[in-house]
């Protein structure tokens, strides 16, 4: 029995290598000291594909959430709001979901790198509108990762999952739009388990409520201007190298 399911575990190993699917356990030199913060909740396993390098101490992360359903004004602050920080030379991590997940992407390849945490295996894309996003992720030296081997399709406990691994590795958090009881509170709750700052766009930039509940049960930030951002991010432990090699010049206005 032991002997069989060894033998599947290594075919799907070796069929996922030849996808470029690389795995990376709690004792790989590439596993994210972020991760060990999560406890018994850690993951002892991940798959990655694309620029692994990116997972390497000191590059450090801000992950750019919220709900699938934003705004055209949210869209636009958030991707320029993830340029700005990817600029910085954070990695912004997001789920490749469309309308907030998306923006943050998007704009952190404007400029620097982005990662993205799958509820599914590496070999599907979900949702599959993001195909084209996520190879383009590939082919700028961003990266995806998942707990899941290839062929596990996605379900609603995986997203809950997924959720504390966007907060786990993460050493801030930015909601940009959500409700109340959106799905992005997942990952909300595990941040400020973990002690993590979080910060949100402003109340009176957004249309949904939720953001205003952020303020006042988990002590966000409110980010409306440069000064907001360079506060935020004075909170994290500082950086010890450029992620891309270089500093980049800022933008002297946020929006």
């Amino acid at each position: 029995m032991l002997k069989n399911v060894l033998y599947q575990a290594g075919r799907i190993l070796e069929k996922q290598e030849s996808m470029g699917i690389t795995a990376i356990s709690l004792y790989d030199y590439l596993y994210p000291e972020n991760f060990r913060a999560l406890g018994s909740d850690a993951p002892v396993l991940f798959f990655a594909k694309g620029n692994t390098m990116l997972l390497r101490k000191p590059c450090k992360f801000i992950t750019i959430i919220g709900s699938r359903k934003i705004s055209d004004y949210v869209a636009r602050v958030g991707t320029r709001l993830a340029h700005i920080l990817a600029d910085k030379e954070f990695v912004i991590v997001g789920g490749l979901a469309v309308g907030s997940d998306t923006c943050g992407h998007k704009g952190a390849m404007e400029t620097g790198y982005t990662l993205a945490v799958m509820p599914c295996g590496l070999d599907m894309v979900v949702p599959s509108e993001n195909t084209g996003l996520l190879l383009q992720m590939i082919d700028n030296g961003s990266l995806a990762i998942s707990e899941y081997p290839i062929g596990h399709a996605p379900t609603k406990a995986t997203y809950v999952e997924r959720d504390r691994l966007q907060a786990g590795i993460a050493d801030g958090l930015i909601v940009l739009e959500t409700s109340e009881d959106g799905g992005t509170m997942h990952a909300v709750r595990k941040a400020a388990e973990l002690h993590r700052p979080i910060g949100c766009l402003s109340p009176d930039m957004v249309e949904q409520a939720g953001n205003q509940m952020l303020i006042k049960q988990y002590d966000s930030v409110p980010i409306s201007t440069q000064e907001d951002i360079d506060a935020f991010v004075r909170s994290f432990p500082k950086r010890e190298h450029s992620v891309k090699g270089s500093i980049l010049v800022e933008q002297s206005k946020l929006f």
